[in-house]
């Protein structure tokens, strides 16, 4: 297969390669997520959404581009949408970077699959946490721009010694 890449244990994690296999990631999931909203979820606290969550009467003084006229036309009673609210999704990376981390090179492997996670959360406008355990700092990066100093930072962390 001419556009499969496994990258090395040793690629940096900012390789335009490994790079385009997280963009390729990230269009399967806004693929698959095509018919919701991927930016954020909808629950009962938070900004107000583009989606109405739920139908409620008519009362004098609300908004006539509210009104669901089609809701109108088969029962013949005026009905405003409600707005759905929501807020970003908190993503939590934790990635384990005790001395046993150390063979086989799994660090890498797993610095790699927290880099991909992180494309994720950060392209689809969401908070990520990366936690690597035992070092206990968490940091916590927002949105796109964030993208870059997230992978300077996997790339940084090293097994803790024994």
């Amino acid at each position: 297969m001419a556009d499969a890449f496994i990258a090395p244990v040793t690629t940096p994690l900012s390789d335009s390669r490994l790079v385009a296999r997280f963009e390729a990631l990230l269009k399967s999931v806004k693929r698959a997520l095509r018919y919701r909203p991927y930016t954020a979820h909808t629950i009962k606290f938070g900004k107000k959404s583009q989606e109405f969550s739920e139908y409620r009467p008519y009362l004098p003084g609300d908004d006539f581009r509210q009104v669901d006229w089609h809701v109108y036309c088969r029962l013949r009673e005026l009905v405003v949408r409600q707005p759905g609210i929501e807020i970003p999704i908190r993503w939590a990376i934790v990635l384990d970077v005790s001395a046993s981390m150390a063979l086989y090179h799994k660090l890498d492997w797993a610095r790699q699959l927290a880099a991909a996670l992180t494309y994720l959360g950060l392209h689809l406008a969401d908070q990520v946490t990366l936690l690597p355990l035992p070092i206990s700092k968490p940091m916590v990066y927002q949105g796109h721009s964030d993208l870059h100093q997230a992978l300077h930072y996997l790339e940084n962390i090293h097994t803790q010694p024994i």
